[in-house]
């Protein structure tokens, strides 16, 4: 796969939903074996910036996916 996957997420959150979409991929990933970066946008607001930018949504939230600059989607 070329590009590294990032994958946005947060470890602060009291949506079951997002905790679960969040496992979800993870499990995904690591069961197949695909290496990805993990950011948490919780730890300063600047990441969720970059992540709805690059998703090119405002309001995107995480989880969301990306390989290099390329979105994924989620």
């Amino acid at each position: 796969m070329a590009g590294n996957l990032t994958f946005y997420m947060t470890s602060v959150t009291s949506s079951r939903e997002t905790k679960s979409q969040q496992n979800e991929i993870k499990r995904i990933l690591d069961s197949h074996g695909i290496s990805y970066d993990s950011v948490d946008i919780s730890i300063d607001k600047c990441l969720l910036d970059k992540m709805r930018e690059k998703a090119g949504n405002p309001s995107a939230v995480p989880p969301q996916l990306f390989r290099g600059e390329k979105y994924i989607g989620f």
